[in-house]
């Protein structure tokens, strides 16, 4: 064979190479990401996700966004099934930028792929320094921010606010949990969380009922405090209950009865509560959707309009 003939081969070879790179429907790249996990350098697993995220970028720019939404699914699927979590949440980011970017409907397919990659991070074996939680929490965020914007519903699918509040509790962050699962709507999964919650069982009574209230579900609100109730009358064991206990059912009685008066008077009896920076912002909306009552203005504004800004 001549050199000639040799090398035009060669190139032929090389063509058809490329296109079955190209081809619509090829696992090529699956294939090289799968080779590059099976190593057990990290920079070839960096590598793995510099080439998910290369495509999934080049098939957005193109205009292809279902492509580039299954190129960031399965990609971030693959790399939690090799447990590589801390590459994985790089990519499962990028699937929710490309979710924004490509102005994508927050539809239930959309939304069960985001549970479905929750239930991934959820299988991954955590080491002694792994940041899953962490990494975690954070896809799950951006994918709530996403539905909030994308969705017909005013603060994101609720499936998605549920989910959100499971991880945060399994990871300690007990407040934001009963947060989340109060946009969810899960009264009765608040109930069951808390009552077992220890010390911390009636402060998370009261973030359940208050945040009900500020988002002006007055059905949950009521619903929490009967289930609530109606666990005391049940376990003759239970502690006693404290000033949280007191102040939320009272404040959902008042707000049943539009009785302004009585609300600031309550604000006033547990000032230990209705002066707590973190109650602050959610008792102010309270006060104002249920009694017409507003905030009182900012002094140091005041000051600076009579002083036309400065001294």
């Amino acid at each position: 064979m001549s050199a000639a003939l040799a090398r035009r081969k060669k190139q032929k070879a090389k063509a058809a190479a490329a296109a079955a790179n190209s081809a619509p429907g090829t696992n090529t790249m699956e294939q090289r990401v799968k080779h590059l996990l099976s190593q057990t350098d990290t920079p070839s697993h960096y590598e793995a996700l510099q080439l998910l995220t290369s495509n999934t970028h080049r098939s957005l720019k193109l205009g292809d966004v279902d492509k580039a939404l299954k190129t960031a699914y399965d990609g971030t699927s693959l790399l939690l099934n090799y447990n590589q979590v801390e590459v994985a949440s790089q990519m499962s980011l990028c699937y929710v930028t490309t979710l924004v970017d490509a102005r994508v409907l927050s539809t239930d397919k959309e939304v069960t792929n985001i549970l479905n990659i929750s239930e991934l991070y959820a299988k991954c074996a955590e080491s002694r320094d792994s940041k899953k939680g962490v990494y975690w929490i954070e896809f799950l965020k951006a994918a709530m921010k996403w539905s909030a914007g994308m969705s017909e519903t005013l603060l994101g699918d609720k499936r998605l606010h549920s989910n959100l509040g499971r991880v945060l509790w399994d990871q300690e962050e007990k407040r934001d949990a009963v947060v989340s699962l109060v946009l969810g709507e899960e009264v009765e999964e608040i109930i069951s969380r808390i009552w077992d919650a220890g010390s911390e069982r009636d402060y998370l009574f009261c973030v359940g009922v208050v945040n009900f209230l500020a988002l002006q579900n007055m059905r949950d609100a009521s619903a929490l405090v009967l289930g609530f109730k109606a666990k005391f009358e049940g376990d003759s064991d239970a502690v006693a209950a404290t000033r949280y206990c007191t102040f939320a059912t009272w404040l959902l009685e008042i707000c049943k009865r539009d009785a302004g008066q009585l609300y600031q008077w309550l604000a006033s009896q547990f000032q230990d509560i209705s002066r707590d920076p973190q109650w602050g912002p959610l008792l102010t909306k309270i006060g104002k959707v249920y009694f017409g009552i507003k905030p009182p203005p900012n002094m140091l504004s005041m000051l600076e309009g009579m002083l036309g800004g400065g001294m």
